[in-house]
């Protein structure tokens, strides 16, 4: 029988163990180790009567680098929602006569720079690094142990950092972007892509069941679970779905990063109206404003900066201007009565696509001038239906989209000069209130409650206009 103590700094009165060996030789299990790494002094005695003697050299223990108590605090998931050059920091509990040296990959870079190469102490480092932004990469540790810590050999750590995709149409958020492409009996196609995708992360998509897809190498497909790597700030994906498919649910998020925040998520359709549908009003002779059934129907590159290839095409008689980024516009000319107004709305980040037209007539003899309710179609071949409008002189007040959702639009028939837009919720408790810039004013409702509220303008003289608006996020 063999009886074994071992000593240490850290550990000096470790009780005798007591271990079965052949006589010849004994191992001692590591888990009657109770420190992770360091020099023990150990003592031996066979049989219980005999005197303990003392190994020459003693033994040194040395540490994983790979293991979790070897390199702590390391973000591998990190949370950007804005493009900034950000830090992080993680720390190596280094070994006495171990070299570590670190690499990052380019721009990044640690700061200090003496710090990329050092010999360890047993005490904690921390290790800082910069220049980061919104990518992703590999952190190479090496550790190569000297005299006492010999035994420590060469070890590599390879520790990956990446972002966490964080959704949303504000610019560096993550979008989902792309719509499918019927081809009669042949398959429906599309090309999908993750805006602002962290370079260098590990991307793990899941497509509906059926659908196939193809990618950069290198790239994997197991059922419906596909891995490619971002390669770029635009990662994209070719998807492939059995004819007649006109949607599905196609998420994606980085390796590492879990739970339903971390996932963005998007149902690829076939472009159409999706459930849109429109109301037009004129606000002078030849401005006119666009509003949707929900803010979705009327995108605004404007309010929604993150989004691009937002069109908005209008036509009248006689007058075909540029296509806008926003649901409104003001013609060359005057619009005059009777005529029809047609405006077409794109944006591919919504797979929308739709079509509005209203027919501007006089109003009737005797009749009160006023505005009646039109209708929306959802193709390019649009549904014609009366609509009166008439353009009396009379001030008025108009807010899109409404519902707004970030910004909103305020525009009027008066001078801008001295008018000023007040914002109020259904308590009477104003919540905003600004000097309009001009006769088409922005306002940020981005940070409001979702909820009904009342716009007014209070224009010179102390005539007020009001509308309703509805803000939803």
């Amino acid at each position: 029988m063999w009886e074994v103590k071992y000593t240490s700094t850290g550990n000096p009165n470790v009780p005798f163990s007591f271990l079965a060996g052949d006589g010849s030789s004994i191992s001692i299990p590591a888990t009657s180790i109770t420190t992770t790494a360091g020099n023990f002094t150990v003592k031996v005695r066979v049989g219980r009567c005999n005197s303990l003697i003392t190994l020459a050299g003693g033994v040194t223990v040395v540490q994983d680098l790979n293991s979790a108590t070897a390199i702590t605090g390391f973000p591998a998931c990190r949370l950007v929602t804005t493009p900034s050059t950000t830090n992080e920091t993680f720390t190596i509990n280094t070994l006495n006569n171990v070299n570590y040296t670190i690499t990052v990959p380019a721009p990044w870079t640690i700061s200090p720079a003496s710090d990329a190469a050092f010999s360890g102490n047993g005490s904690p480092k921390v290790i800082t690094i910069t220049n980061i932004d919104r990518n992703a990469g590999n952190i190479i540790i090496r550790g190569v142990g000297t005299g006492s810590a010999s035994c420590f050999g060469t070890q590599t750590a390879v520790k990956t950092l990446t972002r966490r995709l964080v959704a949303g149409t504000t610019t560096g958020l993550n979008q989902l972007q792309g719509c499918l492409t019927p081809n009669g009996a042949s398959p429906v196609t599309a090309t999908l892509t993750l805006t602002n995708a962290p370079v260098g992360s590990t991307l793990n998509w899941t497509l509906p069941s059926g659908w196939t897809a193809t990618g950069p190498a290198p790239f994997t497909q197991t059922g419906t679970a596909v891995t490619t790597i971002a390669t770029a700030a635009s990662a994209t994906l070719t998807l492939s779905a059995p004819a007649g498919t006109t949607s599905g649910l196609v998420s994606v998020n980085s390796d590492g990063c879990t739970g339903t925040d971390a996932v963005v998520s998007r149902t690829v359709t076939v472009p159409g109206s999706q459930g849109c549908t429109y109301s037009l009003t004129r606000i002078n002779a030849r401005t006119f404003a666009l509003s949707g059934s929900s803010a979705s129907c009327t995108p605004d590159e404007a309010t929604d900066p993150g989004t691009q290839g937002i069109q908005y095409t209008w036509t009248a008689p006689g007058q075909t201007p540029p296509a806008t980024d926003n649901p409104a516009i003001t013609f060359p000319a005057t619009v005059s009565n009777p005529s029809l107004v047609t405006v077409t709305i794109v944006d591919p980040s919504q797979c929308l696509q739709a079509a509005y037209s209203q027919s501007l007539r006089p109003a009737p003899t005797g009749g009160q001038p006023g505005v009646q309710p039109g209708s929306s179609v959802s193709n390019p071949a649009a549904r014609l239906l009366p609509l009166t409008i008439v353009d009396d002189g009379k001030a008025r007040l108009v807010a899109f989209p409404n519902p707004a959702d970030g910004r909103l639009h305020v525009a009027f028939t008066e001078q801008a000069s001295e008018v000023v837009l007040t914002l109020t919720d259904a308590t009477g408790r104003r919540c905003l209130r600004q000097p309009a810039a001009d006769a088409n004013t922005l306002l940020d409702v981005h940070h409001l409650p979702a909820g009904r509220y009342l716009l007014r303008a209070e224009l010179p003289g102390g005539q007020v206009l009001t509308q309703p608006v509805l803000v939803q996020h």
